[in-house]
């Protein structure tokens, strides 16, 4: 199981390079974190989940995940984009975010994503809700950035790893640094499954340093940096 935020470079590089290296196949589901929170609380289970950190955490504490088996991964801040080719926008100070979400045409945010959830508390805090909301389309889940693709939208709010994850738009940047919020996406094994060796593996794997170039690449931060500068 494994949150949108890091789908990227898990997909195109580190789950390709682990299944060609160790010669199996992997059963990977990708949903939105408010998604996998209902699967597990239904009682879903996998041999290791990929989430934001509090809730990764959490479901240690309540015995649900191995708390031994922790790793946080990388970590990214919510996110603009845009039509590609469309005017310039600039959102680096509250005002310039506030005129920006005011003279939209539409936005685009998900309603079960860790971001859209942030969004929607950040416009109601900044008392613009009712005008923004009143353009916006919300979607279930997935990847906002591929309804500007389809022309149903003018931006799309997201993670910046997710927005980076859709050829074809302009990632205008990340919100101001004095409205936005870093998310820490974290690996953990379920509890069944602590003492198992290939899950200890593939738990190194996706935080070795050809996986943290990969968060790299795939625009997100990493804990301690990498180890060299080569190509992934």
């Amino acid at each position: 199981m494994s949150t949108l935020g890091v789908l990227a470079p898990l997909r195109e590089r580190i789950l390709p390079e682990y299944e060609r290296s160790r010669g199996i196949s992997l059963d990977v589901i990708f949903n939105p974190t408010n998604v996998l929170a209902d699967r597990v609380d239904a009682g879903e289970r996998a041999d290791v989940i990929i989430a934001i950190s509090d809730m990764v955490r959490g479901l240690a504490n309540n015995g649900i995940l191995s708390m031994g088996s922790i790793r946080d991964l990388a970590s990214t801040t919510v996110g603009l984009a845009k039509i590609a080719g469309s005017p310039d926008v600039t959102i680096n100070s509250e005002q310039e975010f506030i005129s920006c979400m005011l003279t939209a045409r539409s936005v685009v945010f998900s309603q079960t994503g860790a971001s859209g959830v942030f969004f929607r508390t950040l416009i109601e805090r900044l008392g613009i809700a009712e005008q923004v909301l009143a353009k916006a389309k919300i979607i279930p889940q997935g990847l906002t950035a591929e309804h500007i693709l389809t022309g149903e939208v003018e931006f799309a709010v997201q993670q910046m790893s997710e927005l980076l994850a859709v050829s074809g738009v302009d990632v205008i940047g990340p919100f101001p640094a004095e409205l936005n919020h870093t998310t820490i996406f974290t690996a953990s094994a379920f509890a069944e499954q602590q003492d198992s060796e290939v899950i200890a593996d593939f738990l190194e794997f996706i935080t070795s340093n050809f996986a943290r170039k990969s968060y790299l690449a795939g625009g997100l931060d990493v804990p301690g940096g990498v180890v060299g500068a080569g190509a992934v």
